[in-house]
């Protein structure tokens, strides 16, 4: 396993227990805890259908670093906002 680079987009590191030198400081954007060797938990998992499909489909065929961070903030935004609906139904629904 090689170590991790600054120009990767994605990393997988395996924790050994040990505290390793570190040379490099990098932003942490995105981790995981895996419960099971390649298995990852969704803590708040929204439907990918309808209006989330269409802009995950469109941020796959983006050609420029600022369409995908701008794609990337409209899905966010449009499964945040998902998943504050599913919350409201579900409290309704017990209501």
């Amino acid at each position: 396993m090689n170590p991790v680079g600054a120009s990767q987009v994605t990393s997988v590191v395996r924790y050994t227990g040990a505290a390793a030198t570190v040379e490099k400081a990098y932003r942490v954007a995105f981790s995981a805890k895996l419960h099971a060797e390649g298995v990852v938990r969704l803590v708040e998992p929204v439907p990918l259908t309808g209006e989330l499909l269409n802009l995950c489909t469109d941020l796959c065929n983006v050609a420029t670093d600022g369409a995908w961070k701008t794609g990337v903030r409209k899905l966010k935004s449009a499964a945040m906002a998902l998943r504050r609906e599913l919350d409201l139904q579900g409290e309704l629904a017990l209501a």
